[in-house]
Formats: structure tokens, C-alpha cells, sequence
């Protein structure tokens, strides 16, 4: 028999939340099966078996909250047999159901190689016997993520009716389901006059521990003394530049040209590039931006590192991998802290301008909006120009105005000079 525990997956995880069990007791699964899914404070993964076997006991149900390395399930080695003593007397000698080494180890620690989160084989003293999958699963049941999944049976939709997924790569995603749940209602409901529409309600849930993080995040940020700096620039040099790269048959982002000219400010303004905790101001030669991307579970911002420390193409080439996984959620809980600075762009939408929070302890956020047709004046002359925000949000404790005015010219000369 072995244990299957609890695995760290972020340096400064603790805690995760069991959310779906995907092999039920008495199923046999091979090495490499989603055995199970699993939230973190950042994000939620699926969880792979490293060793063949067959699960004989569950000990953690969906939905609860366990330490890293807790015992979740007891398994047999492939043909083992295992009587209910047995398996109880396994349990007991491990500790028992939620039992598990500490963060720093042990013969059953959730990691045999170190706290990193990185997926590994088991050791010969029986440490991992489960690792995240951070890699799309290739289960031929449909693809949702957890909400997805408990919005479907709350709905009582089946996922696998539904066949043309909106998310990328066929992921469902939550309008998927309320849509599908909406055409149900439109075949079957009666359209009698005399029914009478059902009265208002309202309903109550549990934030998930993303939420939570989500929350506490904000809280942190908001106590920040900050101040915000917005210019209107003009934009068709940047969209010239995309232009001519499309032409070359390179299909680059807004965000990745906007990224380049962030790289290049920073590097003349370097001091907008720190940390900053209230007591320890860290000034970082490298750049690692933290780009916020929009998911079907929500805004994620994922951090690419070392940003100065690569080429326009290498970059852009790393920015379009790390958007894709944080879109299909299978990005590592380390890939979404450590950032420097911070890019949001919202191009994408119909918000032109705003006053976004600082992401701390970071010392500046750039905050880019949609660009507009508007009436310019060029050389004395009425023109329809191209016009874009550009917000630039900091820490006023490190950052003051002259600095942030610097900063916002070397960004804009930047962007319009491509």
C-alpha cells in the first residue's frame, strides 16, 4: 500500500481545499491519472498519481480544507490485495486521516525533493505519491473547471451536452453553462399567461480561497498612500508597429508591444521597479512583470520573470505560453506571485480610462485603456486620430510626482516612437 498526501504547491502554500475527487474507491488508475483537483490560495489544479494503483480508502471529502502533506487516500500497489483491517492499520500507523509530516519533511511529507511544488517521482521512503498536473488533462470527460463543474449540477446541466465550449482549447466555461441552462428552460417552460413568474430570490455561497486571497489583496493594496498619473497618447505608431509585424506573419499582442515599451521605461526610470512592504524597500535589477490576464475563472496576473533579461522575441514568445495556461488554468500557484511591477491592459474592452489600485508591494502599476477614434488637432488642422490611456499608479511612501512624470515620458516616448 501507499499514502496519498496533500502536495505543496507554492512555496508559501499551507493549506489547500480537496475540491473534486475524480477516482472513486475500488477504481484502479495508472501513473499519470487525475486522481484529484485541488484549490490553493492562487488557483486551482488537478493532481496526478506518480505510481499505479488502485484507491482503497478516500479520507479527505470534496470541499475540505487540509495542511500540506495531510494523508487524503490510502492505495494499493497494483495487485495488492488489502483487507479493511489492513488498510486501517496503514492509516493508523501514518498518523491517521488528515494526518501529515510537517513543512519541512518526514517519510511521508507531500514533497521528497524540497517545498518548490515541482511534480517529482516517489522516493524510496514513500514521500510523493501525488504531483500537480500542470498540463492540460487528456481525459476524455468534458473539460470545466471546478466552479464550472458544482454551477452545472446546481443548473442541472450535463457538460458533456454541451458542444461547442467557448473557453479555449474546449474548456466550458460558466456562460457556457447558464446559456445552455437558459435554452433548456426557453424548450420546456409552458408560455401560459396564467403562470405566474416565480418570486425574487437570493442566494448565498462560500468564496473560495482564490476569492478570499483575491480580497485580503485588495484590502492590503487599498491602505497604500498612492496617487495615479494619466496621459492620453497617441497610438498609431503602436498599432503601425503591430501592423507591420502581422505582415511578417507574427501575430503579436497589443500587451506584448505594450510590455516592450514598459521594459525599456523601467530600465531609463529604474526605481519604479521595486518592492516596497512598509519597512523594506527592495529595489530588483530584474523585471518581473506581473500581467493581468482575463480567465474564465476570473482575472488572474501571472508573472513573467527576468523580462530585461530576454529579447522582443523571446518575450513575446514566453508572454503568449504563460496567457494560454493562465486561460486554461493550468498555470504553477509560483507562477502568480513575486511580480515587481505590474501591466494591465484593457484594450480589449470598451474602458477608456480609469484609476486602477497599486498591486502590493509593488511601488507601480501601469494601466493601459481601449483605443478610440477621436478629433485631434495636427499641425493646426482637424484630424480623427487614435487615442489610448495610459495610467500610471504608485506608492507615493517610495514614488513621488517628479519621479512618476519621469517615468510616464520615457513610457510614452516609448510607445509612440515604434
Amino acid at each position: 500500500m501507499h499514502a496519498l498526501t496533500l502536495p505543496r504547491l507554492g512555496q508559501t502554500m499551507e493549506t489547500g481545499r480537496i475540491v473534486e475527487w475524480l477516482i472513486e474507491e475500488g477504481a484502479e488508475y495508472a501513473e499519470g491519472s487525475i486522481v484529484y483537483s485541488i484549490e490553493t490560495d492562487k488557483t486551482v489544479l488537478e493532481v496526478q498519481a506518480t505510481l499505479p494503483g488502485k484507491l482503497l480508502r478516500k479520507l479527505a471529502a470534496s470541499d475540505t480544507e487540509l495542511p500540506v502533506g495531510a494523508l487524503v487516500a490510502v492505495a494499493a500497489d497494483p495487485g495488492e490485495q488489502a483487507s479493511a483491517a489492513q488498510v486501517q492499520s496503514f492509516i493508523d500507523s501514518n498518523g491517521g486521516a488528515g494526518s501529515g509530516a510537517s513543512a519541512s519533511g518526514g517519510s511521508r511529507g507531500p514533497l521528497a525533493s524540497g517545498a518548490s511544488g515541482a511534480a517529482g517521482g516517489s522516493s524510496a521512503s514513500g514521500g510523493v505519491e501525488s504531483q500537480p498536473a500542470i498540463t492540460k488533462s487528456t481525459n476524455a470527460t468534458p473539460r470545466a473547471m471546478p466552479r464550472t463543474k458544482k454551477l452545472a449540477q446546481e443548473l442541472g446541466v450535463e457538460l458533456a451536452a454541451i458542444v461547442a465550449p467557448s473557453g479555449p482549447d474546449g474548456l466550458i466555461t460558466e456562460d457556457d453553462v447558464r446559456r445552455f441552462s437558459q435554452s433548456q428552460r426557453s424548450n420546456t417552460h409552458s408560455h401560459d399567461d396564467s403562470t405566474q413568474a416565480p418570486a425574487n430570490q437570493s442566494s448565498s455561497r462560500a468564496r473560495t480561497a482564490v476569492e478570499k486571497t483575491i480580497a485580503r489583496q485588495m484590502t492590503r493594496s487599498w491602505a497604500v498612500p498612492q496617487f495615479s498619473q494619466d496621459v492620453e497618447i497617441d497610438a498609431e505608431a503602436l498599432l503601425a508597429r503591430r501592423k507591420r509585424l502581422q505582415a511578417e506573419g507574427r501575430d503579436v499582442s497589443l500587451t506584448a508591444l505594450l510590455l516592450d515599451a514598459l521594459v525599456t521605461a523601467l530600465a531609463q526610470v529604474p526605481e519604479c521597479n521595486a518592492t516596497f512592504d512598509g519597512e523594506e524597500l527592495i529595489q530588483s535589477s530584474r523585471i518581473d512583470a506581473a500581467i493581468a490576464v482575463a480567465a474564465p475563472r476570473g482575472l488572474l496576473v501571472p508573472v513573467l520573470r527576468d523580462c530585461n533579461g530576454s529579447d522582443f522575441n523571446a518575450r513575446t514568445s514566453r508572454l503568449a505560453e504563460l496567457t494560454t495556461r493562465a486561460r486554461e488554468g493550468t498555470l504553477h500557484p509560483d507562477e502568480m506571485s513575486g511580480g515587481t511591477v505590474t501591466l494591465s491592459n484593457l484594450g480589449a474592452s470598451r474602458v477608456e480610462t480609469g484609476v486602477p489600485i497599486i498591486n502590493a508591494p509593488q511601488v507601480c502599476l501601469v494601466f493601459t485603456g481601449a483605443i478610440i477614434e477621436k478629433p485631434v488637432v495636427r499641425n493646426g488642422q482637424l484630424a480623427i486620430g487614435k487615442r489610448m490611456h495610459v495610467v500610471s499608479v504608485y506608492d507615493h511612501r517610495v514614488i513621488d510626482g517628479i519621479t512618476g512624470s519621469r517615468f510616464v515620458d520615457a513610457l510614452t516616448t516609448a510607445l509612440t516612437s515604434q
